[in-house]
């Protein structure tokens, strides 16, 4: 039985099956800018998990390896932190700041 889950923890499977369960909450999101976007699938053509970006910006199947922005003709596609997360931090940090500054 050991044999077994250490196979399947070695394999790509689990790692795709650990990055699905992990894209729910993951801090990573892609952004589309359908105003630049062409439709030509060239981004669906190098994703190794036959994901449409385009489609499904967030799908749990995702690895998040950025190859899909990277060929993106138009850059239509970015990959970033959250724009919530993103906001959160910088108002920590903003209000960190401001306290150094009063004492």
């Amino acid at each position: 039985m050991f044999e077994y889950l250490q196979v399947f923890l070695q394999s790509d499977v689990s790692a795709g099956a650990i990055y699905g369960l992990l894209n729910k909450v993951s801090l990573f999101h892609m952004d589309v800018n359908m105003g630049k976007c062409i439709h030509c699938g060239k981004c669906t053509h190098v994703c190794p998990m036959d994901v449409d970006p385009v489609k499904t910006p967030d799908s749990a199947e995702c690895i998040r390896c950025g190859k899909c922005v990277s060929a993106c003709p138009k850059k239509a596609l970015k990959l970033g932190i959250d724009k919530n997360i993103r906001q959160i931090v910088q108002n920590r940090w903003e209000n960190q700041k401001t306290l150094e500054k009063n004492t």
